[in-house]
């Protein structure tokens, strides 16, 4: 029989992201595996209801055409669920609080300090020029930095993106507002300034990270200390999800050549791995311990090999090299944990805990106060802090580990105490 080089051809296979990167459980890519052969490319269409794509190659097309192996990844961002209450001002003069006030009824200039809610920057001042699309929020700007303009409390979910936006106007010639976004009193993003064109209408953003926030007052303040001018106008505050997500394609050469070419695999001390020819036609498979299926499960690092017989009786060789993979670390904490003394789930303990030389748990409370710290983490906590009942609610772990390799890693999450 005569060996000869079988045709080589390439995978598809879809890996989404872990979700960290994808808050919003929705989907880039809808293609099944596919293949192709040498020589030719394929078209890779992300799903088209969306603004923006962003491919690790550059492109900002909605699909891309492959012809090389490697990974191709596509990532998208909108902006969802705004939070914000009367934020066009339809509503009037209601929904937010200002450190600015409402002009003295009866007067006709809006002076220095004041806002007021219309439809034409020349209804509060003689002076100030712009319209919007239907009312907005007139400012005299005082001469007191870091003055809140306009502020507003809403409800947050913690560990999620935000996106805080407002159009901003400039509506007198003069010295031009200086801006900032600030959420619980801390600043966020760079500062702005107002056009420095009469009339015209900008959108700034910047976003901001919840962490464990659940309740945010998100401001927006001035920061010009010059009467002269800084007058401007606020419309269409939002203060919205930030959903950001990525989805990648693995194109895996798989290609079938002479003997000498190594196909490598890494395995885990007890795991089981697939060692496949991913045969087209063959007729037969011989292995080197003896098996003569498509592909043979194996539990130790080795060199395994095996013959193919298509049918054309051509014979071609593949060998696989099995070696001992490094950091086979596994570590699965539960979400919830019941110490109540019924003998059932009352420790806080991992679920899964392989291969890991040594770690240190810290427990917090909602108060980032340390309840609980231990080096011997397979005893569990029971739930106490100096032998007294924390009480029920969500607490937040931090496990530290090192590595067969010395590596140290961090994993960390909350965990919900109910009795």
């Amino acid at each position: 029989m005569q060996k000869i080089k079988l045709l080589s051809f390439f995978i598809f296979l879809i890996h989404p992201f872990v979700f960290s990167q994808n808050p919003c459980g929705l989907d880039l890519l809808t293609v099944n595996d596919t293949s192709f052969c040498t020589g030719e490319s394929v078209l890779i269409s992300a799903l088209p209801e969306y603004d923006n794509y962003l491919w690790d190659t550059g492109s900002e097309d909605q699909a891309i055409s492959i012809s090389t192996p490697g990974t191709y990844t596509v990532s998208t961002s909108f902006t969802t669920n705004n939070l914000v209450t009367n934020g066009n001002f339809s509503s009037g003069n209601q929904g937010f609080s200002s450190s600015y006030s409402p002009p003295i009824s009866g007067t006709q200039s809006l002076a220095e300090g004041k806002y007021t809610i219309t439809t034409n920057a020349n209804n509060a001042h003689s002076n100030f020029f712009g319209i919007g699309d239907g009312n907005f929020m007139v400012v005299n700007g005082s001469t007191t930095p870091g003055t809140k303009v306009w502020c507003q409390d809403v409800i947050v979910e913690p560990q999620t993106m935000y996106n805080f936006a407002s159009m901003v106007i400039n509506v007198a010639v003069g010295d031009l507002a200086i801006l900032q976004f600030s959420i619980n009193g801390e600043e966020i993003g760079s500062s702005f300034t107002a056009p420095n064109i009469v009339g015209t209408w900008n959108e700034f953003n910047a976003t901001w990270f919840s962490g464990t926030e659940t309740v945010a007052e998100i401001c927006v303040i001035n920061q010009n200390v010059i009467a002269l001018g800084n007058d401007f106008g606020l419309d269409d505050i939002t203060f919205t999800t930030l959903c950001s997500f990525s989805e990648s394609i693995t194109v895996t050469d798989i290609e079938v050549i002479t003997p000498e070419t190594d196909l490598f695999h890494q395995i885990c001390v007890g795991e089981v791995i697939n060692l496949n020819t991913n045969g087209m036609g063959f007729s037969e498979y011989s292995w080197s311990n003896g098996h003569t299926n498509s592909n043979i499960n194996v539990r130790t690092s080795d060199t395994y090999t095996v013959t193919l017989v298509d049918y054309n009786e051509c014979v071609q060789e593949l060998e696989f090299i099995v070696t001992d993979k490094e950091d086979c670390e596994k570590i699965v904490m539960p979400n919830v944990f019941t110490p109540n003394g019924d003998s059932k789930n009352n420790l806080f303990v991992p679920v899964t805990y392989e291969y890991v030389p040594s770690s240190t748990l810290k427990i917090y409370n909602r108060w980032g106060d340390e309840v609980y710290y231990s080096q011997s983490v397979l005893e569990g906590w029971n739930g106490k802090h100096f032998s007294e009942d924390c009480p029920e609610g969500v607490y937040y772990w931090v496990l530290e580990y090192q590595t067969s390799k010395g590596y140290h890693h961090t994993l960390n999450g909350y965990v919900n105490l109910l009795r």
